[in-house]
């Protein structure tokens, strides 16, 4: 069974959807249905260092039909708002995406061209493959749009790209060894003599986002192609790795490993519907091999973001155990155990590979979850005896205090964090030295983590038999925290308070933090106040789409989430609709209640999201007045708590 999506030609107009290719080295393709480039990602993005270091050296194919004295253009691009130049998505029929691979259709002068477009896997390296059917004899120019610059960058002017010819092979270069191959595959062609001209783009995208909107690329004739009356066909193979190989074959290749991963989800999970085949190939998309430490790592979004710990252990869960992805989720898990740090596991790597970064609280206490549900899924407690000690040592750290003022409160057995002008729980943004949203203290979702990972940790101690005054410290702990927990609750709000300052003073903005601590197993709370968190939660968070990150009724709330960089920092924590929280709220409701209809009717929201913003992909973060799209279209923790949840309320019950 493979997922279909069908974007036909009005919706396409919108440019509102995108897709996204990945080759799992952090390198990837992305361009809209109509193949409107509106972003400056939008193209062949390679890495240099996987998954990292990445620049766009390719935008697009520009074709042109001629079929007598007439001509029409199969591309749009936009110049300046508004300004479209080309009529491709005049002449554009559909975009079907097959296992969430593109195949657009153009028709003009009853000539019908089907391009599909493939990324191979581990290559840097797009593949175009077309398929004419013509009633007449025809002709085809193909032009290119290239580059020379960094991925998050636009040029100014012409970029610096030296080219060179030789039959059917076009390179270009620029920098130290950048640049891209252009290989044509196919017969009646000739080379076309290499003219450089400066092309204008305008991305619309970028503007709205307050980014660089206007670049300019360099364009050059590549091939003239005879199409006889009939069918034909051919490919354009673009290169950034110097990738040879038969396009046509790859195609096939990549198809069947699509296929591989869809019914490895089935068999895993137990539901086989559309729905679980398109999160877990949404879900392959994340999955990239890291160069530094020659291990599977996690792409918290596209198309900005690199690998994070904290997004990494969150989403692991999801990506990888109903995906049946065991040995990418225990690369992952050793990745960052080995690499863990006074307690903290790297909230980031660095893209030289010389170090990372540490500034996070629940990086390290979601790997303890993380790992857990890695061993209900598996039962590999050998690998868990394996990593033990450095488990222990991450709790002695966090119990003796570790960087970022982390620690355990003795008095009480909740873990406190907070540093002036450090970020450091998933809600914090930080503009400048201002964090906006700061919880330094004892946050909810923070102290239930806290006793998630020591319950976690004496489990494991039990199983293997391991009991000393270490594990003697951490059961009191436990039993401390599990009574102070207590004070969490807030009875004038039916709700839980969302941070406790280190002064003492109780905040009560209600946020989606409450439900993420209470869908942990270990988290201590009664019947009650679940049922009560849960109406309050229905009555002033849940959306279809996700949680708002803070309530309307709250006096910061921000209903919009456009313009500048500052102005949607203000507003990223402080009423976005966030997608992933969302998991935590249906996981909640489902332990309560069972209900396997109001669940699924629940999650009708975000399986209508799969069409809107990044196609068979769910979103960062929309916005809280429009509930439309926003940040990255393709977010690694919304697909793996949708596919998470999913699969819990639709398995086959026992």
């Amino acid at each position: 069974m493979l997922p279909q999506l069908k974007i036909t030609h009005e919706a396409a107009r919108s440019l509102t959807q995108e897709y996204l290719l990945t080759d799992g080295l952090g390198g990837f393709h992305m361009m809209t249905p109509a193949g409107v480039p509106t972003r400056k990602y939008h193209g062949l993005a390679h890495s240099h260092n996987p998954p990292v270091q990445r620049d766009l050296p390719w935008i697009m194919p520009l074709e042109t039909l001629q079929l007598g004295k007439q001509q029409a253009s199969l591309y749009t691009l936009e110049m300046t708002p508004g300004y479209f130049v080309g009529r491709g998505w005049d002449f554009l029929i559909d975009c079907k995406l097959e296992a969430l691979q593109p195949k657009q259709t153009h028709q003009a002068f009853g000539v019908t061209v089907q391009r599909s477009v493939v990324m191979p896997q581990g290559s840097g390296t797009l593949c175009y493959l077309y398929e004419v059917l013509t009633p007449h004899a025809a002709e085809m120019t193909l032009e290119g749009l290239f580059s020379d610059r960094d991925m998050h960058g636009t040029c100014e002017s012409l970029p610096d790209v030296q080219f060179s010819s030789h039959q059917n092979v076009i390179q270009s270069a620029y920098g130290e060894n950048r640049g891209v191959t252009v290989r044509f595959h196919g017969e009646d062609f000739k080379a076309l003599p290499v003219q450089v001209t400066p092309q204008q783009l305008f991305y619309r995208v970028e503007h709205e986002r307050g980014e660089g909107c206007e670049d300019i690329a360099a364009r050059i004739p590549m091939y003239q192609v005879t199409l006889p009356a009939g069918r034909s066909r051919f490919a354009l193979v673009v290169s950034a790795t110097g990738w040879q190989g038969d396009p046509w074959e790859a195609q096939k290749q990549e198809q069947k490993r699509r296929e591989n991963l869809i019914q490895q989800a089935f068999q895993t999970s137990g539901v086989q519907d559309d729905t679980v085949a398109t999160l877990a190939l949404a879900a392959d998309a994340f999955l990239v091999h890291r160069q530094t430490v020659d291990s599977v790592s996690v792409i918290a979004g596209y198309p900005w973001f690199a690998d994070w710990g904290r997004d990494s252990m969150i989403a692991l869960s999801g990506l990888t155990l109903p995906t049946g992805r065991f040995s990418d989720a225990k690369g992952i898990l050793t990745t960052f155990l080995k690499y863990q740090r006074q307690g903290l596991v790297p909230n980031n790597f660095w893209d030289d590979g010389k170090g990372a970064g540490y500034n996070t609280v629940d990086g390290a206490l979601w790997l303890f979850v993380a790992l857990e549900r890695y061993l209900d899924a598996t039962q590999d407690f050998e690998f868990a005896r394996e990593q033990f000690a450095v488990l222990k040592e991450m709790v002695r750290h966090h119990i003796e205090g570790t960087d970022f003022n982390i620690k355990v409160d003795v008095q009480d057995g909740l873990l406190s964090a907070g540093e002036k002008g450090v970020q450091l729980t998933w809600m914090d943004v930080k503009i400048r030295d201002w964090v906006v949203t700061p919880r330094h203290g004892k946050a909810i979702e923070i102290c239930a983590l806290w006793l998630n990972a020591l319950q976690i940790f004496l489990n494991l101690s039990e199983k293997f038999a391991v009991q000393d005054d270490f594990t003697a410290l951490c059961a009191d702990l436990l039993q401390k925290g599990q009574q102070s927990f207590a004070q969490f609750w807030n009875p004038d709000k039916n709700y839980f308070y969302d941070y406790i300052t280190a002064e003492g003073q109780f905040n009560a903005d209600v946020r989606p933090n409450a439900l993420i601590a209470l869908a942990l197993p270990y988290t201590p709370s009664t019947s009650e106040q679940r049922k009560l968190a849960l109406q309050t939660a229905a009555e002033l968070l849940v959306t279809p789409v996700g949680t708002y990150s803070l309530a309307p009724t709250e006096k910061e709330f921000k209903p919009n989430f456009t313009g500048a960089q500052m102005v949607r920092d203000v507003a990223y924590h402080q009423g976005t609709i966030w997608a992933w929280p969302v998991g935590s709220y249906l996981e909640l409701l489902w332990k309560e209640t069972r209900d396997r209809d109001v669940l699924n009717s629940l999650m009708h929201g975000l399986k209508n999201h799969l069409l809107e913003g990044g196609l068979g992909s769910v979103a960062e973060v929309l916005e809280a007045k429009s509930m439309t799209t926003r940040g990255c279209p393709f977010q690694a923790w919304s697909v793996s708590e949708f596919l998470r949840v999913y699969t819990l309320v639709n398995a086959p019950q026992d």
